[in-house]
């Protein structure tokens, strides 16, 4: 049977990390600012610095002295100082907000102290270009397949299978076993897969990479307290930017026929349904399980509308005039009917494409949205060109449990924790002065009872009673030991007061 090759866009939904084991510290990027003023993380070559300057002895002489001392702030700052970017750099990454507030308090740690490290993308050796393997994508397949095929088990089967699960102390073996039950091969060259090949998917380097914090995020729970992880990334859709990658998936089913006369054919339709059946509801399962219960501040970002601005012709005109689809013959206005119309011309849409977006997130108690052009005037985020709701929203438009509980409640809250706050002082003046008054009974009662003894001590000391002298004397050492624990028993009443 004849080969057969589809065409696949992939377009990731969110940020995507395929790791390489690699840790970039600060001796392999610094942050710089664009143009527009935006943070990017740049990754420049250590190796190029060190080769330009080999021409210079008094930077060298530096980077010598350094070295020896082994002074690795002292190597960090001549390599983000004698660093020049258009000879040095590697690429550019965008940055999230969240990394680029940490990283000037980074700068101040000692990169030995595992400070800064981010953990590095894969991209193939020489390129600047991050890349999801087809290996990948193929084990991501190849799982939706087996689930699939596990579903069509009997219960008895099923049955048997998870007994032998329960039993195998190396789960990884199992699942090589499940593997070849599943798809009745007994080596590697009657594997079915052998048939499929996926080629890399490569994404354009420009305005597709960011580089953010890895949050752990337990079952039903908050994010782990634990140390940030930092990690280069490819944006998905519900950023405010992300790109998409072509690829292919072919299909040789040639290399399905095995000797034995048996085929075990996989075809393109079934692994589009298994993927779908699978990974929609592991989706849903994903999200019920580890984020649903995750309340945190968001930025989601939606695409409106998507139109071409710029047709290259016009069936209802004798002649095509392209000056007549730009401003001010043809110009596109957006509004909310609350705010001013954003007027957007058309010979400033990037790529001529009109890609109207939606920015929604919750600020204080209020919701707050910003609609804008991606890439007009060569804005991607709507910061200079876009249109922000003034008056606060009766609907959130961001689902948040978090920040509904303040938008209704939160003066009351504020005005309960005012009178818990105003009852606590109350009730620890009046715990301080109930103490200080015992303390001064007590005290009060030492004293006469001190008085008391030593006069019996003195008239038994003038009538000759030596017994009468020893117990006054008792008296007045037993008073003076009750009111030091007196003192010692107000001290820690007051203390636990405090």
């Amino acid at each position: 049977m004849e080969k057969k090759r589809y065409k696949i866009t992939l377009k990731p939904i969110t940020a995507i990390h395929v790791g390489t084991g690699n840790e970039l510290t600060l001796l392999d990027y610094k942050k710089v600012q664009t143009k527009q003023g935006n943070s990017c993380f740049m990754r420049f070559s250590s190796d190029s610095i060190l080769q330009r300057i080999a021409t210079t002895p008094e930077l060298f002489n530096q980077f010598d002295i350094a070295t020896q001392r082994n002074d690795m702030k002292a190597i960090r700052d001549f390599f983000h100082k004698n660093c020049v970017p258009k000879e040095d750099i590697q690429y550019l990454c965008h940055m999230t907000k969240g990394f680029a507030a940490v990283y000037e308090n980074l700068l101040k740690k000692d990169p030995l102290d595992n400070a800064a490290i981010v953990h590095e993308m894969y991209r193939p050796k020489g390129m600047a270009t991050p890349v999801i393997p087809g290996s990948s994508v193929k084990g991501a397949i190849r799982t939706a397949v087996l689930n699939t095929l596990v579903q069509k088990l009997s219960d008895s089967s099923y049955d048997d299978l998870k007994e032998e699960f329960d039993k195998e102390f190396h789960k990884d073996k199992f699942d090589k076993k499940l593997s070849k039950k599943l798809l009745k091969n007994t080596d590697a060259k009657q594997d079915p897969f052998r048939a499929i090949q996926v080629s890399d998917f490569t994404f354009e380097p420009n305005g597709c990479q960011i580089v953010g914090v890895l949050k752990a995020i337990g079952r039903r729970a908050a994010p782990k307290q634990m140390a940030d992880i930092y990690a280069e990334a490819i944006k998905g859709c519900l950023m405010d930017t992300s790109k998409e990658s072509i690829g292919s998936i072919s299909i040789n089913p040639g290399l399905s026929e095995f000797d034995d006369g048996t085929t075990l054919t996989i075809k393109m339709q079934n692994i589009i349904d298994s993927c779908n059946d699978f990974y929609s509801n592991e989706f849903d399962e994903e999200y019920d399980k580890f984020y649903k219960d995750v309340y945190e501040y968001i930025d989601l970002v939606d695409k409106l509308k998507q139109i071409n601005t710029f047709p290259t012709s016009d069936p209802g005109m004798a002649t095509f005039e392209p000056k007549l689809f730009a401003f001010p013959f043809r110009y596109f206005m957006i509004t909310d009917y609350m705010n001013n119309p954003l007027i957007i011309k058309p010979e400033l849409c990037e790529n001529h494409t009109l890609k109207l977006r939606v920015k929604a997130t919750n600020v204080a108690t209020e919701s707050k949205y910003n609609l804008y052009v991606e890439g007009y005037k060569g804005d991607y985020n709507g910061n200079l060109n876009g249109m922000v709701n003034n008056s606060p929203l009766m609907l959130p438009v961001v689902s948040s449990a978090y920040s509904q509980f303040l938008a209704s409640s939160s003066s009351s809250f504020h005005q309960g924790n005012i009178n818990a706050m105003m009852e606590n002082d109350l009730s620890l003046r009046q715990g301080v002065a109930t103490n200080n008054l015992s303390f001064q009974k007590s005290t009060i009662g030492n004293i006469m009872s001190g008085g008391a003894n030593a006069i019996g001590a003195v008239g038994s000391l003038f009538t000759g009673n030596a017994l009468g002298v020893a117990n006054g004397a008792m008296g007045i050492v037993q008073a003076g030991i009750n009111q030091h624990f007196d003192k010692l028993s107000n001290n820690l009443a007051n203390s636990q007061l405090d």
